[in-house]
């Protein structure tokens, strides 16, 4: 008789029994299961019997998959939680919890690659071993895997400070354009595709930085930024109102959501003018 000792804290071990129990239950493994409880209180002792050559290597593959399931739908969270606590304690309450989300998103995507590979290598260790401590196991056997968590937080944390640094500066632009001086009444903006726009005054004529006939800009170096140059462009012009002719399609939804976050109320959307459906039928 074949028996495998996994130890480890009460709450995953409750949950590695039952995640256990059913594995073994529909590949039909003859299992006995024992819990104990260990020296540490917050600890317990789950015994695996199995009878036969087969059955013992099916409980050792029921339980490597079960362990893997534990580390990456339960204990993870915990994990996570840990690492942003220890490397990045100077966040704020709340901050915290926006990178240990965005954490968990970045590694929902490859749960399940990281599931197998967790499993792989408690299976090469349960071939030469009977007794399993599960915080030994994850601490000094899955350096690959922990290492997996640490990157997926760096990556949360760069992806926050970004977007933190952005929502800043908008907001620093929010406020100079709402405490601007209006230099004309009214110009109207016309998209057609990423990189092209045209801005005309209230008269229907091209605007420029200089005078009259032609603030058209067309842009095709993907390291300028367009919509930098569009928003400076009206800052420059400091229209008391903005007039947004759109005619593209869903790949100006991110420039239109830009120029309502700085402009607010001075901007409005045009319903759809015989120029916009013009506009859409031929490029700029």
């Amino acid at each position: 008789m074949a028996a495998l000792v996994c130890v480890g804290p009460q709450e995953q071990l409750e949950f590695l029994h039952e995640d256990l129990e059913k594995r073994c239950r529909r590949q039909k493994v003859d299992l006995k299961l024992l819990r104990l409880p260990d020296t540490n209180s917050r600890y317990l002792s789950l015994t695996c019997e199995s009878n036969g050559r087969a059955n013992e290597q099916r409980l050792k593959y029921n339980l490597a998959h079960a362990v893997a399931s534990l580390l990456t739908e339960q204990w993870e969270e915990q994990l996570i939680s840990k690492i942003v606590n220890d490397n990045y304690y100077f966040f704020q309450q709340g901050e915290d919890v926006d990178v240990k989300q965005r954490a968990r998103q970045i590694l929902a995507t490859a749960a399940a690659d990281r599931s197998s590979k967790v499993a792989g290598s408690l299976l090469t260790y349960l071939e030469d071993n009977d007794y399993l401590n599960l915080d030994g196991f994850l601490n000094f056997r899955l350096p690959d895997y922990l290492g997996q968590l640490e990157e997926a937080v760096d990556k949360a944390v760069d992806e926050y400070l970004v977007e933190k640094e952005y929502k800043e500066f908008m907001r620093l632009l929010r406020y100079f354009v709402a405490n601007q001086e209006p230099r004309v009444d009214k110009v109207q903006v016309f998209l057609s595709s990423p990189g092209v726009f045209q801005v005309y005054d209230n008269e229907d004529s091209v605007l420029t930085n200089t005078g009259r006939g032609g603030f058209q800009v067309e842009l095709r170096r993907k390291e300028v930024n367009y919509e930098d140059v569009l928003i400076s462009a009206l800052i420059t012009i400091a229209p008391r109102s903005i007039l947004l002719h759109v005619a593209g399609s869903g790949e100006l939804e991110t420039t239109v959501s830009t120029l309502k976050n700085v402009f607010a109320e001075k901007l409005q959307i045009c319903p759809g003018c015989p120029k916009c459906k013009q506009r859409k039928r031929r490029k700029l």
